[in-house]
Formats: structure tokens, sequence, C-alpha cells
């Protein structure tokens, strides 16, 4: 059966926020907890819930904690930018007639600010963020979601990300995966969740059509 549909993740995939992500956490727990913690625990959360993994550090003082990330994070958004091949390869997609989804762990408003800076949310047939399901990645919920709504199967479908979580939760869907070579994971950790792919830009994704 032919592919019908990708799913992307956003951060670290299509969009490289890693370092601002980094800063805002460095920001927010010495502003908050006047503490701090080395890249490599801080890279651990990469892909969960914003809500989740603030719960986790700051206990009480999650939601302040939370809000510092935030405001850091708004105040220099300017400072991301876009992984090589991006725009075209979703231009391609569009032209092929390929359903295209984002499903990503970031909020629905912070994630459209983003992809609307660079003015890329019109190549995207479907949403689906946290709002969106009751579990998230590695849960299959969100990459099913996004399947129901683009109106496939999941053997129809790639899901391409940057992390275990997003591996996980395409495999558990159903679906093929395809990891990014240009990922903060070491390749070893992503070869572990055995994805169908390995890719060095989005653009490759259209060999696989």
């Amino acid at each position: 059966m032919a592919i019908r549909g990708i799913l992307f993740d956003l951060d670290g995939t299509i969009i490289n926020t890693n370092e601002l992500i980094f800063q805002s956490f460095e920001y927010a727990l010495d502003k908050i907890l006047h503490t701090s913690l080395s890249r490599d625990i801080l890279r651990t959360t990469f892909g969960k819930p914003l809500a989740q993994i603030m719960q986790e550090m700051g206990g009480e003082q999650a939601q302040e904690l939370r809000q510092a990330f935030v405001d850091y994070s708004i105040a220099h958004e300017n400072d991301i930018y876009l992984f090589p091949g991006v725009e075209e390869a979703l231009k391609e997609l569009k032209a092929r007639n390929i359903g295209t989804a984002v499903v990503t762990s970031r909020l629905y408003r912070s994630a459209l600010r983003d992809l609307h800076q660079f003015e890329l949310e019109k190549y995207f047939d479907v949403f689906i963020t946290p709002e969106a399901t009751e579990k998230h990645k590695p849960n299959p919920e969100p990459a099913l979601k996004a399947l129901e709504q683009l109106g496939i199967q999941p053997h129809e479908a790639i899901m391409a990300g940057d992390s275990g979580l997003d591996l996980l939760c395409g495999k558990q869907a159903g679906c093929k995966t395809a990891a990014v070579r240009y990922s903060l994971f070491p390749m070893e950790e992503l070869a572990e969740h055995q994805p169908d792919y390995v890719i060095d830009t989005l653009q490759d994704l259209l060999k696989l059509l």
C-alpha cells in the first residue's frame, strides 16, 4: 500500500528550537528554583508536555516555573530556525497530495505561533497538540488521532521525529517510523526503537513515497 500521509514532530524535527529550549529551562530553573540541571538531564525531558515537565521539576512552584520558561521563550522566539530542506519537502508533499500532520507535545497556541513565524501552517492538514488527546507520546493516541483526521490507515503513514517518544508513538499506532539523523539524541539510542528509516533531511521522505 502506498504512503498517503506523513506525521511530523515539531521541535527538533521541523523547527530547531533545541538551544532555545535549553536556555529557557536554564533561565526558569535559576530564576524560580535557584538551581540548575545539566543539559544531558534536560534533554531527557524533550518531547514531553511542558506542564508535565514543570510539575516533575517544580512541584508546588510548577506554574511559576512554567511561566518563566514561557516568558523567556517568547522573548527569544526569533532565535529559532528551520532545519535544512523542511519547506522544500513540505511544498513537494503538498504537490503530491500527501496528507500532513503536526503531532507535537507543544500546546496549540505555541506551536502555531512558531509555524506562523515561518509561514508553514499552510502546509499542514491536521494539528495534534496535547489539548487534542487524553494521553500523549509515547502513547499512540496522538498519532491515531492524526490518522483519523487525515482519513488514512496506519500502514499508509510515516511518523517522522527526533526522539524515542516520537518513534514509539508512531510504531505503537502501526505507522512506519523515520528518525532524523540531526537529532540531539544519540543515534544508538534512537536505534533501540527500531525506526524503519533514518533520514538526513525531511526531503529524504520524498524518496520513500
